[in-house]
């Protein structure tokens, strides 16, 4: 039976249920739209009622092409959530910093009439890692509760080897993809306006975070002083380039956990 049909009159009606789950937006997010899902195209994108895509933001599901063991069949796992969590369904739209990504998609987090984050429902579930990125962290909190929920927990993703997080010494074997990595900072200083924080005594081998003076602003912003980061054990998730040995640039706080 064919349901998509009736969606426009949903949203309508939905209108109220609508309005009382924005209560619950935390962050800094502004009321987008209300959108009406057609289908999941991949674990986080979604085609829209009269053509518009949503990338949700915060997160990244698995790709058929990622590295490793299992990336297929984790792409396809997450397609079929966001197709179960989203399908016909009226859903809220909050916008970050940035209404549309560079593709020219919609770029926001969207919630469900009943409240419900899909993006921390997916990452809930395994299905999704936490991505954020600058006019994109809004809820890095509470994504981060979900996300480590279900690492804990080995669930979807997390269970396998291509998705776990990787110790500093093994980021080299992952340039060029998107990674968590965890590390003690052996040393944190300043050169030509970015603090780099090194990771082991070989720079030219060993792992590396660089924050440029613009991601400077953004940290001291959040109360963090990159340099107080020396001797602490962190966790870092971004693209892993190489620069002389496996570099991520943190552009933002989000993308760092202090562990201790």
């Amino acid at each position: 039976m064919r349901v998509l049909g009736r969606v426009p009159a949903a949203v309508a009606v939905a209108a109220a249920l609508l309005a009382a789950a924005a209560a619950s937006a935390r962050g800094d997010l502004r009321r987008g739209a209300d959108v009406a899902a057609e289908r999941a195209l991949d674990g986080d994108t979604l085609a829209l009622q009269g053509g518009r895509v949503l990338r949700l933001a915060g997160v990244l599901a698995p790709r058929a092409g990622d590295r490793g063991r299992g990336a297929a069949d984790a792409a396809a796992a997450a397609r079929a959530a966001l197709e179960r969590l989203a399908r016909g369904k009226a859903l809220m739209l909050w916008h970050g910093e940035l209404a549309e990504d560079r593709h020219g998609r919609l770029f926001a987090q969207a919630q469900t009439a009943d409240g419900l984050w899909l993006a921390d429902e997916l990452l809930r579930l395994g299905h999704a890692r936490v991505f954020t990125q600058p006019g994109g962290a809004a809820r890095a909190a509470e994504m981060l509760k979900a996300e480590a929920e279900a690492r804990a927990a080995r669930r979807g993703l997390w269970a396998l080897t291509a998705y776990a997080v990787r110790g500093d010494e093994e980021a080299g074997r992952d340039a060029d993809s998107f990674q968590i990595v965890e590390g003690r900072v052996l040393k944190a200083a300043a050169a030509r306006e970015i603090v780099y924080l090194n990771f082991g005594r070989d720079i030219r081998r060993d792992f590396t975070v660089g924050i440029d003076r613009a991601a400077l602003r953004a940290f001291r912003r959040a109360g963090i002083d990159p340099k107080s980061l020396e001797g602490k054990r962190i966790r870092i998730r971004g693209w892993v380039l190489w620069r002389g040995g496996p570099y991520i640039g943190a552009a933002h706080p989000e993308q760092l956990e202090v562990l201790d």
